[in-house]
């Protein structure tokens, strides 16, 4: 082997062994802003927290901990669906990810809702109709758009005897 070559290899030699032991630069970015950030390991199953996003870090934050890969790193926040990222090693990646977190279906504000419908429901129960409907008042404002509060009115205004007060809410639904 000639003493070129020889260097060449020695240069990839050593930039391998720099790469690997040097601080690898990770960023997170997350539409909302403000996920949960958590690490979980192949020896860790139990999610550690890192932060919250925009997430700035090198892999000797994540290696300091004495965690290995393979690694996921779980993105979540309230109201959205969780996001699992999977990499099997830290080592010599530059990575600059913007992770988009869907809506989730059952987000708190529709949690509140329904807690709002039953609480209503249970005053109606209780005959106490004006607590009722100002809980539904409240509820309208919040979510125009949801019928089971127009036909719950109706339905009180019918048991109150106003007909057709109950007509109008119930056609509105």
């Amino acid at each position: 082997m000639n003493f070129t070559k020889f260097l060449q290899r020695l240069s990839l030699l050593i930039c391998a062994i720099s790469l690997g032991a040097c601080a690898t630069h990770l960023q997170f970015k997350s539409i909302p802003e403000k996920a949960r950030v958590d690490l979980i390991s192949n020896q860790h199953q139990t999610p550690m927290f890192l932060g919250e996003t925009p997430l700035t870090m090198t892999n000797h934050d994540i290696t300091e901990k004495q965690f290995s890969g393979p690694y996921v790193l779980r993105f979540s926040k309230d109201g959205y669906l969780t996001k699992d990222v999977v990499f099997g090693s830290l080592t010599g990646l530059e990575i600059d990810m913007n992770i988009e977190l869907k809506a989730s279906a059952f987000s708190t504000t529709t949690n509140k809702l329904i807690d709002g419908l039953f609480e209503a429901q249970n005053l109606a129960q209780k005959r106490d109709y004006d607590a009722c409907l100002a809980k539904l008042d409240i509820l309208q404002s919040e979510h125009p758009d949801v019928v089971a509060i127009y036909e719950m009115r109706g339905s009180i205004f019918m048991m109150q005897g106003k007909y057709e007060v109950a007509k109008k809410e119930i056609s509105r639904a």
